[in-house]
């Protein structure tokens, strides 16, 4: 399997194991994810979050308000954006994390997915990612309604 090539800031070892650091909303594009992104750097990236996600499950994803992993692979002009509190991105992460009752800080996405399941709806899916420009493509919502991530992590393919 291919290592990740991953700024340490954003993935490292450390004392407690391997860990992950992501926005609350990027939790939602990981289920619609298909390929597609801002740039071919931003799809690789995104796929090789995915493949980490599925090799470890043991890996501890800490939820960060603000620029993270993902978002480190991003257009520049996406990240001057992306960094300002009042973004689209910020919005998305406070109703989401607001939303997630009983979240520790750092967990793994099988522990975290349930929450997400629980506390999120379909219908809030379209209030939170409706000024997305990904979202009118049509993938993130059923892909969330039939719990996508979660069933390819029981599988074993992303």
């Amino acid at each position: 399997m291919a290592r990740s090539i991953i700024h340490p800031r954003w993935f490292y070892i450390g004392n407690m194991g391997r860990e992950i650091r992501l926005r609350p909303h990027h939790i939602l594009c990981l289920h619609g994810f298909r390929g597609l992104g801002y740039s071919q750097g931003f799809v690789d990236n995104m796929y090789r979050v995915l493949r980490d996600l599925k090799a470890d499950p043991r890996l501890k994803i800490r939820l960060r308000m603000g620029f993270d992993l993902i978002c480190s692979s991003c257009t520049v002009e996406n990240i001057k954006e992306c960094k300002k509190t009042t973004s689209k991105a910020g919005r998305m992460d406070r109703i989401i994390y607001r939303r997630l009752k009983g979240l520790r800080k750092k967990t793994t996405l099988t522990d975290l997915l349930p929450l997400y399941y629980k506390n999120i709806k379909p219908k809030d899916i379209k209030r939170i990612c409706r000024l997305c420009q990904w979202f009118d493509l049509g993938y993130c919502l059923p892909a969330f309604k039939d719990k996508n991530l979660l069933k390819q992590l029981e599988k074993g393919g992303v």
